[in-house]
């Protein structure tokens, strides 16, 4: 695709756009979506299709638009009738509306290959809006525009499926997809102030602690913070320690990220040598589960040894990512 080919497309779409609008009285709402639809699109293919095609697609997809309750995700699959759209296509189509965010396309189209799915065609677009109490459109809004929401709509085609109830479990697994990248964006925040807290601790022991040297740690959580990680989830554990044994116990209520939808810790027969080893703070280790959100690899787990005042471990803090 060539950025010639990208002002081609918008050539053709402002072309059916005035040669259309009155035939199919098109509103000024529909016109601006109609554009931010297709402009700067990828898809060369758009230029192959009739204009009928075009117009039905976007329709469709702007009437699916035009109503959404609540701020919540907003998702559909279906497979177009020749005898009823006026466009149609041989491939499944998944379209989803949510607030616009990082990670969005990459995941939802990871979740779509993981389920065993080919994703064909992804037009991806971010549109501001006004609505309604009732979250109905009112205005499609300039790009630089102060007011309403940023919201991102996202259609896909994929394979074909004909079976609902694979539609079904399909459209289960994109909203949990949803949910889960929506508690990782949001509470990203958050978890980096367990980074700033924990790193503020290790100063702080470094200085009291006259046994152990902290700085390496310390610069390791440096690095961390300088956008070499992309934190996804945290969790801390606590220890109680006897003569006999260990016992390891979650605490639920640090749980952040990933982990307010699921548990994605696979190191649920705790590896005690973190708390055993006197001179190790940190260990990294791959989990063998892979990542829901961004890219579908092998998640990182960052280990980190909770020490009190006396430098004796207590627990443990988990960073995934």
């Amino acid at each position: 695709m060539t950025i010639s080919s990208i002002k081609e497309i918008e050539s053709k779409i402002s072309r059916i756009i005035r040669k259309s609008s009155k035939k199919y009285q098109f509103t000024e709402n529909f016109k601006r979506y109609f554009f931010k639809f297709y402009t700067k699109t990828t898809h060369s293919d758009i230029l192959k299709k009739d204009d009928s095609y075009i117009i039905g697609l976007a329709k469709s997809s702007f009437d699916f638009f035009r109503n959404r309750e609540n701020h919540n995700p907003k998702i559909r699959i279906y497979n177009t009738n020749p005898n009823k759209d006026s466009w149609s296509s041989n491939r499944t189509i998944l379209e989803l509306i949510n607030n616009d965010q990082p990670f969005l396309v990459d995941s939802i189209t990871a979740e779509i290959n993981r389920l065993g799915f080919k994703v064909t065609q992804i037009i991806n677009r971010v549109i501001r809006s006004r609505r309604n109490k009732k979250g109905e459109l009112i205005d499609i809004l300039p790009e630089d525009s102060n007011e309403g929401q940023l919201e991102s709509i996202i259609h896909f085609q994929i394979s074909k499926i004909n079976n609902q109830a694979v539609i079904d479990n399909l459209a289960c697994n994109i909203k949990r997809t949803l949910e889960i990248t929506k508690f990782a964006v949001s509470e990203w925040p958050l978890i980096l102030e367990r980074l700033y807290s924990l790193r503020f601790d290790l100063k702080s022991l470094n200085v009291l602690n006259k046994k152990q040297n902290l700085d390496e740690p310390i610069e390791f959580l440096d690095w961390l913070e300088n956008n070499n990680f992309i934190f996804l989830g945290f969790i801390e554990y606590s220890v109680a320690i006897t003569k006999k044994m260990k016992t390891y116990s979650p605490v639920p209520s640090t749980k952040l990220g990933i982990f307010k939808v699921y548990n994605p810790d696979d190191l649920l027969e705790i590896d005690t040598r973190l708390i055993n080893e006197e001179s190790q703070i940190i260990e990294v280790v791959k989990s063998m589960n892979k990542s829901k959100v961004h890219r579908p690899t092998h998640l990182d787990i960052i280990r980190i040894k909770k020490l009190n005042k006396k430098g004796q471990a207590i627990g443990e803090y988990r960073f995934f990512g």
